[in-house]
């Protein structure tokens, strides 16, 4: 449609040259001529009117179909930035469920070393009995790391250690 509002700009610009031909020819012709030169100039100011017209709405429907094609094209965007959103929503529910199970696989973990303290715990028990009924001492050798100490009294911000106090690690 570009093409045609150019052609019509193209049509008034010459009508409106005619015209002023034809203006200019009023003035400086004879009297006897000046009914034909009239008609030429009404016909010439009829034409363009018709043709500005026509270009008015040709340039109006030229907007509208830009207004519509920024419409589109807003749209095709917010549906773009709106994919772009579910993408990164869906990767950071990914990465959530994912750090949950990392808890939850760290909690069962606990589960299962408290469960070999106990062992131990009851293995030491039992090592301490059949030294004593030898006369033997047998201290547990093993010293209780001072991180694992600090955890224990509730000291870490990432762990709180409820087992700690029932087993007594201090």
């Amino acid at each position: 449609m570009a093409s045609k509002v150019e052609e019509l700009k193209a049509q008034v610009s010459a009508i409106e040259a005619d015209l002023q031909v034809a203006e200019r020819q009023a003035v400086e012709a004879p009297t006897s001529e000046l009914g034909a030169v009239g008609a030429l100039i009404a016909g010439l100011r009829a034409r363009l009117s018709g043709l500005r017209d026509a270009l008015a709405a040709a340039m109006a429907w030229q907007e509208r179909k830009a207004e519509v094609e920024a419409a589109k094209a807003a749209a095709a965007a917010r549906e773009e930035a709106i994919a772009g959103i579910r993408a990164r929503q869906a990767d950071l529910e990914g990465r959530t469920r994912a750090f949950f199970d990392g808890i939850i696989e760290v909690e069962d973990r606990l589960i299962d070393l408290w469960a070999e303290w106990d062992r131990i715990k009851r293995e030491e028990k039992e090592l301490s009995e059949e030294a004593s009924a030898l006369g033997v001492s047998a201290p547990l050798g093993v010293a209780t790391p001072e991180r694992v100490r600090e955890i224990a009294r509730g000291r870490s911000v990432f762990l709180r250690w409820k087992p700690a106090q029932k087993y007594g690690i201090r």
